[in-house]
């Protein structure tokens, strides 16, 4: 995961990929595996949001880990749900994205668009030469080597999985030609798509998770709603 926005499409997936509970204890169980599961997502999303920032903040990660014990009635997957809602928008008030953050978004849900930058700059508010310097500061890259390095990260995964064909997965993924995918995959990976496929599965796995931090938001303050970063 690498940001709080893709928290909710990801809770679905996760838990239907988890086994029913067959009697009471086994509810109990679930119910305290997930409660430690939300307590700490919500430290990690919240000590990266100030990554760089020391000041006070009144955002209390854990303060709706009491969804799951005010209705003891209700299944506990279905609790899990309510509060991956409540806390995305409770997060997403007591700290609004800045500039980088939502063209980062954008990128991350519509990698494969072919971006052009007044675009990136026009979803985060603030003029073209902004939208670079916020991620510079932000990501450590420009926005357009983001994208990149997005769309391989996709790439990577499905090639982690199964042998996909190359043609159509470099279309897939927002590159128009076989060639443009193998020079942009060989200048993030070092590699050729021919010699990933053939690395053991924890070589993959390790180029994968490693490609998926560098696309995490590291340094920089978060700049405030309304305002533009400089």
């Amino acid at each position: 995961m690498l940001d709080v926005d893709e928290l909710r499409p990801i809770v679905p997936h996760f838990l239907t990929s988890l086994p029913p509970s067959s009697n009471q204890a086994e509810e109990l169980l679930l119910q305290r595996l997930l409660v430690g599961l939300c307590a700490r997502l919500g430290r990690l999303l919240h000590d990266r949001a100030h990554a760089s920032q020391h000041s006070a903040c009144a955002f209390v990660p854990c303060r709706l880990l009491d969804l799951f014990w005010q209705q003891p009635n209700l299944p506990t997957k279905l609790i899990f749900a309510q509060w991956t809602d409540a806390f995305t928008s409770a997060f997403a008030q007591a700290h609004p994205p800045s500039p980088s953050e939502k063209a980062a978004a954008e990128i991350r849900h519509h990698y494969a668009k072919a971006w052009r930058l007044s675009e990136l700059a026009a979803v985060a508010g603030v003029t073209t030469s902004q939208v670079n310097r916020a991620f510079a500061r932000e990501y450590g890259m420009t926005a357009f080597e983001y994208l990149r390095r997005m769309r391989l990260l996709t790439a990577l995964e499905h090639m982690a999985s199964n042998r996909a064909r190359v043609e159509p997965l470099a279309r897939q993924v927002g590159y128009q030609s076989k060639k443009n995918f193998y020079r942009a995959f060989r200048s993030v990976t070092k590699l050729t798509p021919s010699q990933f496929n053939h690395l053991p599965s924890h070589r993959k796995r390790d180029i994968t998770t490693s490609l998926r931090f560098s696309l995490i938001r590291h340094i920089g303050p978060r700049t405030p709603a309304g305002t533009h970063a400089a």
